[in-house]
């Protein structure tokens, strides 16, 4: 399950930024999360919860944003947004493409207390 070590490096990044910004408690953190990711909602969020028990993250509100594939065909230039993982150019049928988005994983914003 890589949703528990994602859960680890979200917790751990969003730690710093919260310490960084004077915060004693973060109250919700908001995620884009690419779908090539191939992130499971409900594990994410269990795992956050897990991992964020005893931090100033405990009892944080975990919102996630996903954000769909899109890929540019390499051969005609069209672009498109990938359906089911399969990466085929929907004007020439080549299989060359590039990865426009889909693979993010971002700490949108967060909120907290002082």
């Amino acid at each position: 399950m890589h949703e528990f070590s994602l859960a680890e490096s979200i917790v751990k990044e969003t730690a710093a930024v919260a310490a960084g910004h004077g915060l004693a408690r973060v109250t919700s953190v908001r995620l884009k999360v690419g779908r090539l990711r191939q992130v499971v909602p409900e594990a994410l969020a269990t795992a956050f919860k897990a991992v964020a028990a005893g931090t100033p993250l405990e009892g944080a509100a975990l919102q996630m944003e996903f954000v769909p594939i899109r890929a540019r065909c390499l051969d005609c230039g069209a672009e498109t947004e990938v359906q089911d993982f399969i990466f085929v150019c929907p004007r020439c049928e080549a299989y060359r493409m590039e990865t426009l988005q889909g693979n993010e994983l971002v700490i949108e914003s967060l909120e907290g207390e002082k």
